[in-house]
Parts: structure tokens; C-alpha cells; sequence
């Protein structure tokens, strides 16, 4: 039984360690970092969206929820980095800082 107990907080741990939180979202990848997921948790009409990098890309991807409860992922290589963001209608969208998979 307490090895079970163990192994669950554990894999919590790993799991919470490539995750971000902002006011009406958050954003995280699976224990591989090759999945992103971006989710709506408020609704309060900001549209909640992630900037990543892939590993051997340059290029920036996004994801972008269109409304609360709304979860959106990206399957691919490695994540090499990501944010989260509040998109402000009218003024200044609001990010975390970048976040770097282990």
C-alpha cells in the first residue's frame, strides 16, 4: 500500500513540474514533453493561449482556446519550451514566463 501511495505522488510531482498556471488557465505537457495541452478554466470571455518550441525547430507554435472549459493539444517532438497567456482584448496580453521541460 505505501509503495502505491509513492509511486502516485511521484508521478504527481513530474507531472506538475512542466505545468503553468495564469489567472483563467494553464498549460502543460505530458511526462515526455512531447504532447501540450492549453486550457480555458474561466469564464470570464480572455481567451487563454501558449507560445512553444519544438526541439530541432526554430519556428514558435501557439495554441489558442476559443472559450472556457475548452482544452486545446499539439502532439510532436520534444517541447523545448513553452508559456501561457491571457489574451487582453483591448491593452497588453499577459505571460508567464517560459517554462523548459526536464
Amino acid at each position: 500500500m505505501i509503495a502505491v501511495g509513492l509511486v502516485a505522488s511521484s508521478m504527481g510531482m513530474a507531472a506538475a513540474a512542466n505545468q503553468i498556471s495564469i489567472k483563467g488557465g494553464t498549460a502543460f505537457t505530458n511526462t515526455a514533453a512531447t504532447q501540450l495541452t492549453t486550457k480555458d478554466t474561466s469564464a470570464d470571455g480572455v481567451r487563454i493561449y501558449s507560445d512553444y518550441y519544438r526541439q530541432g525547430s526554430g519556428k514558435r507554435y501557439q495554441l489558442i482556446t476559443t472559450g472556457v472549459g475548452q482544452a486545446v493539444s499539439s502532439t510532436g517532438a520534444k517541447i523545448y519550451r513553452f508559456n501561457v497567456c491571457r489574451d487582453v482584448p483591448v491593452g497588453l496580453d499577459s505571460c508567464k514566463a517560459w517554462k523548459y521541460p526536464a
